[in-house]
């Protein structure tokens, strides 16, 4: 004779003087392999490389002037280090083993995100303005990872064809609220 068994609310009933628990109807995600999960965790290696080299230009400039506001030297490294903490949780929230079913959309939508981040880059480049802080690094390092990324996401099936639009979209959405909020925090501490 078991020591539990199931009803028909879901409920499970165990032995006297045990706590009842609720069986889960929801999935566990899939299991990540160790390749995509290195290629995840090297978003960090790839942020710390364009995102140092806005940093080199900020320094040497000793400040940044975008969106017509100057903020300060200090202002931007806050922002740059608040922008390395937010993409930082959600690379560690999408890479847990048990994690939840809303990590992998954002870790989706970061690199989403992070690949249009270097489009825009490229494109301020391209345009006309010549070099502009974070161009040199934003085609090999940003694009390129952004890119290689996503289609590992989608060959994994942690991202589908169906919330390909979406991710975009939304990738595009949070990039803009992440640098805007970067520049914010930068604010405030300066």
């Amino acid at each position: 004779m078991s020591a539990t068994s199931t009803s028909t609310t879901g409920t499970t009933a165990t032995a006297p003087g045990t706590l009842p628990t609720r069986q889960s109807a929801r999935t566990a995600p899939p299991a990540l392999s160790t390749p995509t999960r290195l290629w995840m965790w090297g978003w960090i290696l790839s942020f710390l490389i364009h995102d140092g080299e806005e940093a080199l230009y900020i320094v040497r400039n000793g400040g940044l002037k975008e969106f017509g506001v100057f903020q300060t030297t200090a202002q931007c490294l806050a922002g740059i280090l608040f922008e390395l903490m937010l993409g930082t949780l959600a690379v560690l929230a999408a890479t847990r083993p048990t994690r939840a079913p809303w990590a992998m959309p954002l870790f989706g939508l970061l690199m989403w995100g992070w690949t249009l981040h270097g489009v825009m880059h490229l494109g301020q480049a391209i345009s006309g303005h010549g070099y502009t802080f974070g161009s040199v690094t934003a085609g090999p390092v940003v694009v390129a990872y952004g890119a290689l990324m996503l289609i590992r996401l989608y060959r994994d099936r942690l991202m589908s064809l169906r919330q390909l639009p979406l991710a975009v979209l939304g990738g595009a959405v949070l990039g803009a609220l992440f640098v805007y909020s970067a520049h914010q925090y930068g604010s405030i501490l300066g």
